[in-house]
């Protein structure tokens, strides 16, 4: 495998695992990574299938399943990504992109205090 291929992988594997680590002490959610490895080796084709978030887990509270789809600076969702994110989506699954650990705690944050929000809202008659 290419040297720069290796370096990127290197670098996104270590995103994962630092945003991981950072939702996981927050108290916000609990993440989980969404690979397999067997025999000390990742399976590159994950679990929850072929275009399934990097990070799939729970909301800490509410128990909703959620994902987070880490891409590093220059990361773009592929076709199949788009897919199942949407699907999920439009299943209730909360999905989100991150390429920080900033933007991915700021993202569940703003969820967390929307959901609040509308939790104290009266519902209609």
């Amino acid at each position: 495998m290419p040297k720069k291929i290796l370096d990127a992988r290197r670098l996104h594997d270590a995103l994962c695992l630092d945003i991981r680590d950072a939702v996981n002490a927050s108290g916000l959610a609990v993440l989980f990574r969404n690979d397999a490895v067997f025999d000390g080796r990742t399976q590159r084709r994950p679990p929850w299938g072929k275009g399934s978030p990097d990070l799939v887990g729970y909301l800490i509270g509410s128990g909703r399943c959620c994902g987070i789809e880490v891409k590093t600076r220059d990361g773009k969702l592929s076709r199949e990504q788009r897919c199942w994110h949407g699907a999920a989506r439009r299943d209730g699954v909360l999905v989100l992109d991150a390429r920080s650990v900033a933007e991915a705690m700021g993202l569940l944050k703003l969820h967390t205090i929307a959901r609040r929000g509308l939790a104290g809202q009266a519902r209609p008659g």
